[in-house]
């Protein structure tokens, strides 16, 4: 009994990954590096207008030109926009290039029109519903209109 050895207990990081589609995220859940395990799921498609809801792009509206389902990230059309220095393969001067940088997905929303003023765009949640074909609709929380 003296010479009984404890077994260690080995954690390993969780298996769980999100289904890599290229315009949407398909499972419920994402691996974070550095985090724990975030559930949640996403609506949010290739395609979509979408608007900022915080950050220094906070307001503004664009559409979604890539959905990034590792990083739980998504790259919009003019929001977030970065100046990279780059530079030449031979001696030559380099460049000052500027180029939209990806945001997490959580700093976004989908985007409709208001009924009130149809200028501006409010952020929406979605309800999803079947159709009689078998489809399923993604449907404003707010404003009741369909979005495709």
């Amino acid at each position: 009994m003296a010479n009984q050895v404890k077994k260690k207990k080995t954690y390993s990081k969780s298996p769980i990954r999100p289904i890599e589609k290229k315009d949407r995220i398909v499972s419920n859940t994402v691996w974070l590096k550095g985090r724990t395990n975030i559930r949640r799921s996403w609506d949010i498609k290739l395609g979509d207008t979408v608007i900022v809801l915080s950050g220094d792009d906070k307001g503004k509206v664009g559409k979604v030109q890539k959905v990034i389902p590792n990083e739980a990230k998504v790259l919009i059309e003019g929001i977030n926009i970065i100046t990279k220095h780059t530079k030449s393969p031979t001696k030559e001067e380099g460049e000052i290039v500027k180029k939209e940088a990806p945001i997490w997905i959580w700093k976004v929303a989908l985007a409709v029109k208001d009924a009130k003023n149809p200028d501006k765009f409010i952020g929406t949640r979605i309800k999803k519903q079947k159709t009689k074909e078998g489809k399923t609709q993604r449907i404003s929380v707010k404003t009741g209109e369909v979005i495709e």
